[in-house]
């Protein structure tokens, strides 16, 4: 199976629920679904409103989501809410310095907003 962005498993899950027919997902009218806003290949879906989704689908029960049997799903890389793509990634220093250094913020000697105070 291709890799999809996260976005693109969306609607291609969308498209699956619908029947693979596209006016129903222009029809859809669960709009209480996580997906709802981005069924049209727009916005930047968070990934944990896809493993929201895996949750669901396997009825709360979470070994179910690590250990899911739906190899062909569009959203199975993606139902542990992370993103396959960017394994390994993070804490390489190209990385790091291709999206620059984050730092934390600190406001009022909170860092992040948290209760935690920054040492002087």
């Amino acid at each position: 199976m291709k890799k999809l962005k996260p976005l693109k498993a969306i609607r291609k899950f969308c498209l699956w629920c619908s029947g693979e027919f596209s006016p129903e997902v222009r029809q859809c009218l669960s709009d209480d679904c996580g997906f709802y806003p981005f069924r049209f290949n727009k916005g930047r879906p968070k990934l944990r409103v896809i493993r929201k989704k895996c949750i669901d689908c396997s009825a709360g029960f979470l070994p179910d989501v690590k250990n899911c049997w739906d190899i062909e799903c569009s959203l199975y890389p993606y139902r542990m809410g992370k993103n396959p793509s960017l394994k390994g990634k993070r804490g390489n220093p190209a990385w790091q310095k291709a999206i620059g250094e984050r730092k934390p913020l600190i406001t009022n000697g909170l860092v992040g907003g948290t209760a935690r105070m920054v040492e002087e």
